[in-house]
């Protein structure tokens, strides 16, 4: 019920993608050199376009935290974890 009245504000809800290479996870990093950057798949925004993101370039975490995909040089997206952007 709570999707459905969400949905209904225009809040664009997206949610985990559990096939490879996402499997589950909810924060994917880009790992193209040009776009080192984190996403919570929790958070998602249209902005984040992660659909767009090839392949071969997500990354996943473990632990599937933010700040373990910190410590691995990923910057945190402006969309879905604007606390985490730094750039």
């Amino acid at each position: 019920m709570a999707f459905l009245s969400m949905r209904a504000k225009g809040v664009d809800l997206r949610m985990r993608r559990y096939s490879w290479p996402f499997n589950g996870k909810r924060f994917i990093g880009n790992k193209d050199p040009d776009h080192m950057e984190v996403h919570d798949l929790d958070n998602e925004n249209k902005n984040c376009q992660i659909d767009e993101i090839n392949k071969e370039n997500v990354q996943t975490f473990n632990p599937d935290l933010v700040h373990e995909a910190q410590e691995q040089g990923f910057n945190g997206c402006y969309w879905c974890l604007r606390p985490y952007h730094t750039e």
